[in-house]
């Protein structure tokens, strides 16, 4: 995504950091409401344990990516 921002966008390398460190902040806290509102409403379940694992696998490939370690 970093990538992207940097080659496609033009975008500053420090800008382009920041942007994806709260990109990544954004979906770590989600995530945490996320398990409240599968409790409620059952029905979402599957979909929402899959978005949370789809989340995941993204916040721990940028986190590679990026050298930032666990960002969770």
């Amino acid at each position: 995504m970093e990538r992207f921002a940097l080659q496609a966008l033009s975008i500053p390398a420090q800008k382009a950091a920041r942007i994806c460190d709260s990109i990544a902040e954004a979906v770590i806290a989600t995530s945490r409401m996320m398990p409240p509102y599968i409790r409620e409403h059952p029905e979402f379940g599957e979909t929402g344990n899959r978005m949370l694992a789809i989340w995941q696998e993204g916040v721990d490939a940028f986190a590679k990516t990026a050298s930032r370690g666990d960002l969770t």
